[in-house]
């Protein structure tokens, strides 16, 4: 599965993407906006995604992209669903992490609208959420550009607080 934005390529993780994952989650600035309850290995990274393949997100028919610019190729980051249960509810989160290098140019905003969409469309969802940790600027940021509210806080893996930002879908 890929999607593509006016400047992103999107395609689902591969196996051989964990030394890019590596570089993204090991980032000291990234790690700062992100709850990371383990250290960030090629070989997490490489359960994480085969666990994906066989997992909730396959049956979802979804999961996560890495992604690239489609000028050029860089790895501008990841992004995608993810599913959990929220306060004995469940949710569809457009997650997104983007390589700091590549922050301020609105790639998150783009990739997180196509993630909202897809949600949306393909998914038949009726709202999405995005979990942002308190005082990280630039995902709330991005959480408004994708129409979302904030709702309320909770804990995530019983340890981080984050504020659950949502959207419906409009009829």
């Amino acid at each position: 599965m890929e999607l593509f934005t006016k400047r992103l390529h999107l395609r689902k993780l591969r196996i051989e993407d964990a030394p890019l994952l590596v570089s993204l989650y090991g980032d000291p600035d990234v790690q700062k906006t992100l709850p990371q309850p383990e250290p960030v290995t090629e070989e997490r990274e490489r359960t994480i995604i085969e666990r994906q393949r066989s997992g909730p997100w396959t049956k979802e028919g979804s999961g996560m992209f890495a992604v690239f610019e489609r000028d050029g190729g860089a790895f501008v980051g990841c992004c995608g669903h993810l599913f959990w249960d929220i306060d004995d509810v469940h949710e569809t989160e457009v997650a997104y992490a983007i390589m700091p290098q590549h922050w301020r140019k609105g790639y998150a905003t783009e990739a997180a609208l196509a993630l909202k969409d897809d949600a949306f469309e393909r998914l038949g969802v009726k709202r999405v959420i995005s979990l942002v940790m308190p005082g990280n600027v630039g995902s709330e940021k991005v959480a408004q550009n994708n129409g979302m509210e904030i709702e309320k806080q909770t804990v995530l893996l019983e340890k981080y607080h984050v504020n659950v930002w949502t959207v419906e879908r409009k009829s």
